[in-house]
């Protein structure tokens, strides 16, 4: 089967995020500069201010052509074939391992505590060794994690693994990969932060980047909060369309209220900022944090 995708809203507050969105479409009056824009939703039955272009949109219409939306999109190849199949990913040999050490341990200890440890690695058939940053050993991780909960049982597994023999960028789009999917799914302990090489080469640097993208996943993770302060119906009807938010108390208040994940070795200035500091790389602002 397919992965369960992840999500960040419930169904409540889906429904909430909708029905304030059609609330501000019919309430609050959106900027349209296009007058065939105007035209189209003058007839559509849209309340319409041309002199203004500005319009309010009923939930009604909102509705209605939202259900015009074809649910499915078919791609297909340059051959005019479907593009590609997924297969799936077994792990009953890994499973029915942990199972044979449960039982052993339980009839040495009754009641041995037990972590279920997922160690799933690829095989790099063309060289010879094993791989840790891969999309199947992601995938089996997280069949893993999945297996150690349904058993009501903590699960310890790797993750922000790469196997790049340096810190460069390739070491990053695993890791992030690595530590996603067992952050994502849930796990109880992860190991392995500070290694790259497939897990044979231990870095200061790396432990500091790795810090770095534990926080942004973790905070990503976290999703946002739905709520009718949050959705601040009150302050979008004060500013209106043509206003801005930055002097809101509102938005001051959510600014300062830890929402907002804050880089430490990131660079995210302006490039002239950065040339002026030196140019550094984030490798570089690793080794300075670290000393």
């Amino acid at each position: 089967m397919r992965l369960t995708q992840l999500t960040v809203l419930n169904e409540k507050e889906i429904s909430s995020i909708h029905h304030a969105s059609l609330k501000i479409l019919s309430e609050v009056r959106i900027v349209v500069y296009s007058t065939n824009v105007l035209e189209l939703l003058h007839h559509a039955g849209a309340n319409v201010d041309f002199k203004e272009k500005t319009a309010t949109i009923p939930a009604s219409l909102v509705e209605k052509t939202l259900a015009a939306v074809p649910a499915k999109i078919t791609l297909w190849n340059r051959n005019k074939q479907l593009a590609f199949t997924l297969g799936e990913e077994r792990s009953y040999i890994a499973n029915t391992e942990f199972l044979s050490g449960v039982v052993i341990s339980q009839l040495v200890r009754k009641a041995a505590p037990i972590i279920y440890g997922i160690g799933s690695i690829d095989f790099n058939m063309r060289e010879g060794n094993a791989l840790y940053a891969t999309p199947e050993t992601a995938i089996l991780k997280i069949v893993g994690i999945q297996l150690a909960k349904s058993y009501r049982i903590l699960s310890n597994t790797m993750g922000f693994d790469t196997d790049s023999l340096y810190l460069d960028t390739q070491s990053t789009w695993e890791t992030c990969l690595t530590g996603m999917n067992s952050l994502g799914a849930e796990a109880d302990i992860i190991m392995d932060l500070g290694t790259y090489g497939t897990s044979l080469i231990s870095s200061n640097e790396k432990l500091v980047i790795d810090n770095e993208i534990l926080e942004m996943l973790y905070r990503f993770l976290q999703g946002v909060e739905i709520s009718p302060e949050t959705i601040a119906m009150d302050v979008i009807k004060k500013v209106g369309p043509r206003g801005n938010f930055l002097q809101e108390e509102h938005t001051l208040h959510y600014l300062r209220s830890g929402e907002h994940w804050e880089a430490e070795i990131s660079n995210r200035c302006l490039y002239q900022i950065w040339l002026k500091r030196g140019s550094p790389d984030v490798v570089e602002n690793a080794t300075a944090e670290h000393l």
